[in-house]
């Protein structure tokens, strides 16, 4: 896949470890989403789910497909994380933008 440069981290010149990153690289097509849900929850919440996410300031919601759900909760949330993909070809939503995540669960 491709991505844009978010930072830079060390210029052409400069010395730098092994293994030490050199630039901050986000994919911006599709975006990945992270959401996080209460243990309960997310055993209902299956891959390849649909889920609405409206950003903050934003009226109308986006679809994004969910892609991993952890099995493990945090111990002190007992939240579980929930990885989705969002669709972003004219690369209009910036990465790092937040919002609702919202699942259509069945009962």
């Amino acid at each position: 896949g491709s991505g844009r440069v978010l930072r830079v981290l060390a210029w052409p010149g400069e010395a730098v470890d092994a293994y030490e990153p050199v630039a901050q690289v986000v994919t911006l097509d599709p975006l990945f989403v992270l959401a996080h849900v209460p243990i309960n929850d997310a055993a209902r919440i299956k891959v390849p789910m649909q889920a609405s996410l409206v950003l903050d300031g934003a009226a109308r919601p986006l679809r994004c497909t969910v892609t991993v759900v952890d099995k493990v909760a945090d111990g002190g949330s007992g939240l579980c994380r929930v990885k989705l993909t969002l669709p972003n070809p004219d690369r209009s939503i910036a990465a790092g933008a937040s919002g609702t995540v919202t699942f259509e669960l069945e009962p």
